[in-house]
């Protein structure tokens, strides 16, 4: 269960007593939406309304899982303070998976020929792009392929997690570098050098064609 700020804010009245906006109206429950992954380790979930989701908590055993609801602050070298009271990338994503919810997923948003928008949720990379083909040549229009959650920053993962992601962000070994457990910084410099040396391959044999 997601909890966002500002949910239980709402109450129809302004602070002088006076009603406004749409009476009775609450809002839906919150799905997340974007994953902004921190250098501290630490990341903000956003939900389908661009409000911060705080927490999530397992209706099952009340553990809390607290979301960051800022970027860290930093000193002028550029070192990042630490903030222990929020989750980690792994326990956030781990939050997520309990709720079901696989954020490497993509979705194919499209206009179907009878008209109105249809999204497909819950897809491979490779599955919604074979499916965005399909829809194209059907004849149906405005046919979009994105992330189900927009992710930014790097992730801070093992390496075999890292491995599972289709593409990778375009965070510098000098950012990377600057991540404080050894082995998730280990884990990040592996991976974004094979990518940059893979990278290099093939445009070494574009050149070459």
């Amino acid at each position: 269960m997601f909890e966002s700020q500002g949910a239980d804010s709402w109450a129809g009245r302004s602070p002088g007593g006076f009603e406004f906006g749409v009476q009775g109206w609450s809002w839906g429950a919150p799905v997340p939406k974007s994953i902004t992954f921190f250098l501290d380790n630490t990341c903000m979930v956003c939900d389908q309304y661009g409000r911060q989701i705080r927490r999530a908590l397992s209706p099952e055993t009340g553990q809390e899982v607290l979301f960051a609801d800022s970027p860290p602050s930093a000193s002028r070298e550029g070192d990042v303070t630490p903030r222990p009271q929020f989750a980690t990338h792994a326990q956030v994503l781990a939050a997520l998976a309990a709720e079901r919810i696989d954020w490497l997923s993509y979705k194919v948003t499209y206009r179907a020929k009878g008209g109105g928008m249809v999204e497909r949720q819950g897809l491979t990379l490779d599955s919604a792009t074979k499916l965005q083909t399909k829809l194209i040549q059907e004849g149906n229009t405005q046919v979009l392929l994105d992330r189900t959650i927009v992710c930014a920053g790097w992730p801070q993962l093992k390496y075999e997690e890292l491995e599972e992601l289709s593409e990778l962000p375009p965070t510098p070994e000098a950012e990377l570098k600057k991540i404080t457990d050894p082995d998730l910084r280990r884990a990040a410099l592996r991976i974004r050098r094979e990518s940059n040396a893979a990278r290099e391959k093939e445009l070494q044999a574009a050149d070459v064609e």
